[in-house]
Formats: C-alpha cells, sequence, structure tokens
C-alpha cells in the first residue's frame, strides 16, 4: 500500500547522493594525486589508482548521472559540474593507450643501477627508455626503467623458439649481489602466443644489490636456474638460460631494478630505478624502438656490444 508513498523518497534520496558526488569525486581526486606527489610507495599505490581505477569510476558514475538525468528528464547544476569532474577522471585512462597526454610513472632518478648486459653477445634492445614509444614498460611504476634485451635473430614471428638468438643463451649476472629469490619450472609458451599466466616474470633470478635495491632477470628457461636463494654472486655469473617463460612474446631477457625488496612486496608494488649499463659499446641508458609494417617487425633500438668478457677480462 505504501509503495507509490516510497518512491519519491528513493527518487529524493538518490538525486542528494548526485547532489554530493561532485565533492566525492574532487575528494577522490586530490586524495590520489596527493599520493603521488609524496613520492615512495605512496606514489606507486597513487599512480595504480589513477591509471587503471579510477577510469572505471568515472566512467560508471558518468554513465549514471546520464541515464538519471534521461529520467528526470532534466539536467541540474550539480549534474554539469559532476560531468565536468570526469574529465580528470578519465584523462588517466587516455595515459595508459597513450591517446592523449601520454606519460609516464615519475619516478625517482636515483640510485642509479650500474649493471653489466646480462650475456656476453650483443644485445638488442627491444623496449627501454624515458618514453613509452621506446618502452611500454614505463608506465608501470616498478618497470618504470625495465628494458626488454634480445640477440638478433629475433622479431621474425616463427614459432620455432630455437629460431631466436636469443634462446639458450647463457644468462649471466649483471652485478655483484646476493640472490634473494628464484622460480624455475614454468613452461614455456610459443613465441606470439602469450601465456595466460599470473607469474608474468616466468622462471626469474632476483638479485639485491649493495644498496639494497633488487633487480630482476626474468623470461628463463624451464630448468636452466643454477643459483640458489641466499647465495652470493659475481658479475657474469652464469644465473640460467634465455627463454621463453611468462608472459612473452619471444625469446628475450627482461631487466628491471627496483627499491622495494620483492620478498615482501607482491609484484607490480614497487618504484623502478634507472639502469646505466658498463662495460658495454653502446649508449649507457639506450632506448628501444619496434616499427610496425603490415606483417613485418623491424628493431629499431640501440645495439648494445659487450666490452669485456663474463670473467672481466678484456677482450
Amino acid at each position: 500500500m505504501n509503495a507509490p508513498d516510497q518512491m519519491p523518497d528513493r527518487v529524493s534520496l538518490l538525486w542528494l547522493l548526485f547532489r554530493w558526488l561532485p565533492a566525492a569525486l574532487m575528494v577522490s581526486l586530490l586524495t590520489v594525486w596527493s599520493l603521488v606527489m609524496l613520492g615512495g610507495i605512496a606514489r606507486v599505490i597513487g599512480w595504480l589508482f589513477a591509471v587503471f581505477m579510477l577510469p572505471w569510476v568515472g566512467l560508471f558514475f558518468g554513465l549514471l548521472i546520464g541515464l538519471y538525468a534521461l529520467f528526470r528528464r532534466r539536467i541540474s547544476r550539480p549534474m554539469v559540474v559532476a560531468w565536468a569532474l570526469m574529465i580528470p577522471v578519465l584523462v588517466p585512462g587516455f595515459w595508459e593507450h597513450g591517446l592523449f597526454f601520454p606519460q609516464v610513472f615519475p619516478a625517482s632518478t636515483e640510485p642509479v643501477a650500474e649493471l653489466h648486459l646480462p650475456t656476453d653477445q650483443a644485445m638488442r634492445v627491444g623496449w627501454g627508455g624515458d618514453t613509452l614509444e621506446t618502452n611500454y614498460h614505463a608506465l608501470y611504476p616498478d618497470q618504470r626503467y625495465a628494458y626488454d634485451l634480445l640477440i638478433e635473430p629475433a622479431a621474425h614471428q616463427k614459432p620455432e623458439l630455437s629460431a631466436y638468438g636469443c634462446y639458450g643463451v647463457p644468462v649471466l649476472a649483471p652485478a655483484a649481489g646476493k640472490v634473494v629469490l628464484t622460480h624455475d619450472g614454468d613452461p614455456e609458451s610459443v613465441p606470439g602466443e602469450i601465456a595466460s599466466t599470473e607469474n608474468t616474470a616466468g622462471n626469474h633470478v632476483w638479485i639485491e644489490l649493495p644498496a639494497q635495491t633488487y633487480v630482476l632477470l626474468a623470461h628463463l628457461q624451464p630448468g636452466s636456474v643454477v643459483v640458489k636463494r641466499d647465495q652470493k654472486v659475481e658479475v657474469g655469473q652464469v644465473l640460467g638460460a634465455c627463454g621463453n617463460s611468462g608472459r612473452t612474446s619471444e625469446p628475450h631477457v627482461h631487466l628491471h631494478h627496483q627499491r622495494e625488496d620483492p620478498r615482501t612486496h607482491p609484484p607490480g608494488l614497487a618504484e623502478g630505478l634507472p639502469i646505466r649499463f658498463v662495460g658495454v659499446e653502446g649508449p649507457a641508458q639506450p632506448k628501444g624502438g619496434i616499427r610496425r609494417e603490415g606483417d613485418t617487425i623491424e628493431l629499431t633500438g640501440d645495439l648494445l656490444r659487450p666490452t669485456k668478457t663474463s670473467t672481466g677480462s678484456s677482450e
């Protein structure tokens, strides 16, 4: 009997929520961006919310307000204000795809890890550098300065693992330190068929550097990891072999440097730190590049050649 009387109350309550929505959105925006300004792990959390969550929140409420406006057949000032606030909420979503205002994670520039190449062969930079055009990793906090390193022949899209120059090549410790985590046993996927797995790094090794920062070497061959947790390693010491495990399109060595301890912080929740290559012919902080023309892929990134052998003696 009371249902007709309750309907206006429900509409009024919904309208009251919409009136407060602009203020709630503004508070959310200020909170997220203040976290980004703080730096450290707070910046990481704020960035992840800004880029990967706020756009969906903004889209949901934008559509909800639109439907309510159609239902009420009027547009009020609070609705206009709320829609206006959708712009800064949705912009980070454009960043992710590089459509407008392409951005990279605003990470710290210190400390810099001085690393040798992770193999004793010339390596081409597939992805690396300061821009999303040369390094798609730069969007993600922990991989802000990551490198994907290949050995040619590469990027030819052949299904055989053995057709790639990097496959099976020994992966070497790029710096002296202590092994803090290893993982082995993940299968490899066919090149071009990216595996659906939560363990994106596949078989990998984490090394703690003397500065108490951490370096990851990922996508190793199953059964190839020859070092153990808490083992000390020297530059050029064999860690495993290049493979195609985890989320990867072809055999290569993924390398990145971060501040947080991977034993206490889940994957992705870390601040990426810069890398400077030493003992190489080529730029110390190289850039990657991939040009696609139809079905053809051309690697345009920098080429790095080791000037020292894995034992550190001159060639």
